[in-house]
Formats: structure tokens, C-alpha cells, sequence
């Protein structure tokens, strides 16, 4: 069984299509986020809904109290059939599964409305993503590994990194590189803009100052104008330079900003599953390439300065950080 799920009111001049087979899911929202982001649908929750494929059945599943519609019915955890049309926000897809026995169920058919499995809404839902998913992205010491393996929110796991009453400096900066590669790609470019202004730089040369402004420049306009000028700004910064990742991390956003129209192909990487498209394999590495940017950035930001006072500004950036979670959380953003 391969089910296709085709965004029929997609911008692109080209349909862009989700392929799933057995054992798969995907969860498809507005922001990176979701396994396949609908950025220009601001209709669409962060994280909207997912659909699962089984080998006898395949299923859609709202991901909190925004609305999904299966031909014109509003449903909060169903079965879905070939030909079904999904509506979520403004966005509209269409379902296709080969195989016959699922087929032979008409379009107009009642979809088969139950009752989610868990009672998590949807903001719980994304801070478990969130955890699951980014803490294995970030390369941890094994004593750190241990130390968040039972948590199930990112904010949790910061906590275990920085909570304790005299944290180490590795725990101080693993708890940072967490917090980099959990934010969305704006999010976390102006997350490492402020911690930069909490510096209060009194010696950024021009170059740095160039750095500085493209970054916030694509934060306006989020354009490939902003985009090239950020890859040029970092190329002329020294790598020691706070200023150099923030840029370099605007100039390797272009993978997590700008939609795939090519989502036909699977690939056999053994790192991979099979039943993972090549788009979506490509826009992770391209959030942990920009996350890693983010994370040098405010590294070397905590590292400015008078020695003993490390651990309080890693510490000042956490705090700033915890905000934005808990907005994003919180609002669905």
C-alpha cells in the first residue's frame, strides 16, 4: 500500500505530493516544525494534523483544536480512502492509496470518526516532537545522553542541562545547542540577534555590523536578495565571530524557507528509511546545518568577556530563550 497525499492548493506551479508506505507517518503544519510545512497557509497550525499509513488501513489525526475537514465533514481522528479530500485552514489535498481493497470505499463515503488515542492537544504534542526528534540531533556526550533520555519536552530537557545549582560548562553549553536546534529557523535566528544585543558590543568592527543587519534584514523580508547577502557578509567575517554564524545561519536557511516542488523521489540511504522523501531528508539537514550556525553564534557569545562570568550569561540566554518556547507552545505560532 502506497498512500499520496497531493497539496491541490499549493502556490506552485507544480503539485507538490507526500508519499507514505506502511509503518509511516508524517505531520503536516505551517512551520518547520511539521514533517512537511505549508508556509504560505497561515490559516494552518504550526503542527495541523498527521496521517498515518498501515498495512490495512491509513488514518489522518488532529493535532489539536483546529479544525480538519474529510469531504466536507469535520473530523478530529479518522480513517481515510482513496479519493478522500482533506481540508485544513486553506490548504486542500487529496488522497490517493493503491491498493483495492481500500479503493473499492466511494469518496462520498462516511469517513469512520473516532476518538484520538491520547487526550495531548496540540501544544503538548509538538513539545514531544520537539524532544524526541531534536535531542537526537544534537551530538551529546553519553553522560549528558542519560541524563535528559527520559524527558519529554525541550524545556525539561534544558532544565536537567542548566538546573542544577553549579552547572558545568559543557552541561551550560549542551543545554544552549539544544535550545538552537529546537527553535524554528526564524525563531532562532532572532533568538541569536538578541543574545548578541544582551552583549552590548562596544568593539563590532564594520564587517561584523554588515553581518548583523543582513541577518535582520532577511528577518523583514525572508527574500534571496537578504539570503545572498547573508552568505556574502558571513564569507568576509572572521569564524571566531559571533556575527559570521548569525549571517551563515540566514545563508543555510534557504533549504528550511523556501518549499520543495520535488517530492516524488525516496532514497536508500542507510541512515534514512526508505519511505522518507528526499525533500524532507534534505530540509532536516538543512534546520541542523542552520541550527548548528545559531548554536556557534551564542557559543561564542558566552564565551566574550570575563571568564567567570560564563556561566551567567549562558545562563541570561537560556532565560531569553524560554519565552519563545513557551509562545510557540502556547499559540500554536
Amino acid at each position: 500500500m502506497i498512500l499520496t497525499i497531493t497539496e491541490v492548493s499549493s502556490e506552485s506551479s507544480k503539485p507538490r505530493r507526500l508519499f507514505l508506505r506502511p509503518g509511516a507517518r508524517a505531520s503536516i503544519g505551517r512551520t518547520e516544525w511539521a514533517d512537511w510545512p505549508i508556509h504560505h497557509d497561515q490559516s494552518m497550525a504550526a503542527v495541523h494534523f498527521e496521517v498515518a499509513c498501515q498495512m490495512d488501513d491509513c488514518s489522518i489525526r488532529a493535532l489539536g483544536d483546529d479544525p480538519i475537514r474529510i469531504n466536507g465533514a469535520p473530523v478530529s481522528c479518522a480513517s481515510i480512502f482513496d479519493g478522500d479530500q482533506i481540508l485544513a485552514g486553506n490548504s486542500s489535498f487529496t488522497i490517493n492509496i493503491t491498493d483495492a481493497r481500500t479503493c473499492r470505499k466511494s469518496l462520498h463515503s462516511p469517513p469512520m470518526v473516532t476518538e484520538p488515542p491520547c487526550g495531548r492537544n496540540r501544544s503538548h504534542w509538538m513539545a514531544d516532537v520537539a524532544a524526541s526528534r531534536i535531542i537526537g540531533w544534537v551530538s551529546l556526550a553519553e553522560s549528558l545522553e542519560a541524563l535528559v533520555a527520559n524527558t519529554t519536552t525541550i524545556l525539561e530537557a534544558v532544565d536537567r542541562l542548566s538546573g542544577s545549582i553549579k552547572p558545568d560548562a559543557e552541561k551550560l553549553a549542551a543545554a544552549l545547542r539544544v535550545v538552537a536546534y529546537a527553535l524554528p529557523v526564524q525563531e532562532g535566528v532572532q533568538w541569536a540577534l538578541d543574545c548578541f544585543d544582551a552583549m552590548d558590543a562596544q568593539s563590532q568592527d564594520q564587517l561584523d555590523s554588515v553581518a548583523i543587519e543582513s541577518a535582520r534584514a532577511w528577518l523583514e523580508s525572508k527574500n534571496s536578495e537578504s539570503i545572498e547577502r547573508a552568505r556574502m557578509a558571513a564569507e568576509r567575517c572572521e569564524s571566531t565571530s559571533s556575527a559570521k554564524w548569525i549571517a551563515q545561519a540566514v545563508a543555510w536557511s534557504v533549504g528550511c524557507q523556501q518549499e520543495s516542488e520535488t517530492t516524488d523521489a525516496h532514497t536508500d540511504d542507510e541512515n534514512q528509511s526508505a519511505d522518507t522523501p528526499v525533500w524532507l531528508i534534505q530540509r532536516i539537514d538543512t534546520h541542523r546545518r542552520t541550527a548548528s550556525a545559531i548554536a556557534a553564534c551564542v557559543l561564542v557569545l558566552s564565551l566574550v568577556g570575563d571568564a567567570s562570568t560564563v556561566d551567567v550569561r549562558a545562563r541570561q540566554f537560556l532565560q531569553s530563550a524560554t519565552p519563545r518556547f513557551q509562545s510557540l507552545i502556547a499559540s500554536g505560532t
